[in-house]
């Protein structure tokens, strides 16, 4: 038998006849056309520029960037600690001792122990707490620390006179001796002392390093520190008829101002309240008016010139218990009216510190009056029944809640916590 012919062994014949085929007749004309064609300039290849052939490019995975990250932390560990060392070395801004300032924190006592309140969320925070009697805080001008009695609860009145922090911390007492209830006494104006004027009569200094306490003048009360630097205090003395002077700190260098007639005094009146405006330029104290029974609030210049009745009203008042608004433009007080014939509580007073007629503010106070504070800003008051700063207490421990009044509206709405004692408002830096 004969096989089939296979094609493969034909291939190499046919290819030859094809590649042996006739040549166009355009062949020539093509050849021609190239010839007088420029190349293309490489130039104008995009792949010389981009990288169009994706096909062959390599597929990385993608790396942590360890050196620029370590390099990244490094630098912000620089930051914060220099940050750390910035703010140690440059300590928190403290406020003016007098005039405006930004609200705080109010500082009060109730049951025994010292708080601290913000007025506006009315959280709380215990700054001292034990089974000592803690009362009468008093926050200093810089609104860093408070001034606080304390006593034992068994004693009556005898008091140690404390220093804390207001977080609570660094309690210590800087008094040698116990002082009373009833002793008024003011921060200076750095923090750095306390003047009280003790059941003696006399004039004492404080230390607040808790160096023994120094005896700066004798029969003499203290009126607080004259704005704006506190270099001098509004004393008065007690001996020989009632004197209003200015001296230095530490009791030298004390000068009379002003002396009140014996016409003019009344028991009760006489230097009632006696306080520095903010800017050191006026002093408003109580006299009483000649041939009357009334006891007014007075203002005069801080060399004692010029002296003059601050309100316009023409009732029979008694106006007492006074302070000066952060910007010396209002002074608000206390006010009995005796006008039917018996002495009757008014609501609180407030009046231009340049004079004019009263203008009530809040509800009316207790028989007793009210114990307030402005707000540092000067926009509201704070308010409290008299009865809450007795002592001994007539009940026991009388607690209140107070009242927050708008100064411009003369709207007043009730705190939802109680008080013992005198608030006194933390003073911030604007």
């Amino acid at each position: 038998m004969t096989s089939q012919p296979r094609f493969e062994r034909n291939l190499p014949a046919l290819l030859e006849d094809v590649y042996l085929g006739s040549t166009p007749s355009y062949r020539h004309d093509l050849l021609a056309a190239t010839g007088r064609t420029r190349q293309r300039p490489a130039w104008s290849f995009p792949e010389r520029w981009l990288p169009v052939d994706i096909t062959n490019r390599l597929a990385f995975a993608p790396r942590l960037p360890t050196r620029a990250l370590a390099i990244a932390l490094l630098i912000l560990a620089l930051v914060v600690a220099g940050a750390i060392a910035y703010i140690g070395s440059h300590p928190a801004r403290l406020p003016a001792p007098f005039g405006p300032a930004r609200n705080g924190v109010l500082v009060y006592a109730v049951d025994g122990d010292i708080y601290s309140v913000d007025p506006v969320s009315g959280s709380s925070h215990a700054i001292t707490s034990g089974a000592a009697i803690d009362r009468k805080p008093t926050v200093s001008s810089d609104g860093t620390r408070v001034a606080f009695l304390r006593g034992d609860g068994i004693t009556g009145d005898a008091f140690d006179l404390m220093i804390a922090n207001l977080d609570g911390t660094d309690i210590r007492a800087i008094s040698t001796a116990t002082i009373s209830d009833g002793d008024p006494f003011a921060w200076s104006p750095d923090g750095t002392f306390i003047l009280l004027n003790n059941v003696q009569g006399d004039l004492v200094r404080y230390n607040a390093n808790g160096d023994a306490p120094v005896v700066v003048l004798r029969q003499t009360y203290m009126h607080g520190f004259q704005p704006p630097t506190g270099q001098k205090v509004l004393y008065e003395t007690i001996t020989g008829g009632r004197t209003l002077g200015l001296m230095n700190a530490d009791g030298t260098a004390a000068t009379p101002i002003y002396t009140i007639p014996p016409a003019e005094t009344k028991d009760g009146c006489d230097y009632g309240t006696v306080a520095w405006s903010p800017d050191g330029t006026r002093i408003a104290f109580n006299r009483r008016p000649i041939g009357t029974d009334q006891c007014r609030i007075f203002v005069m210049n801080a060399d004692g010139t010029r002296a003059h009745q601050l309100t316009t009203d023409t009732h029979q008042l008694t106006e007492t218990d006074f302070r000066w608004s952060p910007d010396g433009t209002m002074i608000a007080f206390d006010r009995w009216d005796n006008t039917v014939g018996a002495w009757q509580i008014q609501p609180i007073g407030v009046v231009q510190s340049t004079g004019g007629a009263t203008r009530s503010l809040g509800p009316t106070p207790v028989s007793d009056g009210a114990v307030f504070e402005w707000s540092p800003d000067g926009a509201s008051i704070v308010s409290a029944p008299g009865t809450v700063i007795q002592w001994p207490p007539s009940t026991a421990m009388p607690s209140a809640r107070p009242m927050i009044i708008d100064v411009a509206t003369g709207a007043a709405h009730e705190a939802t916590w109680s008080v013992n004692s005198w608030p006194s408002w933390q003073r911030l830096a604007p």
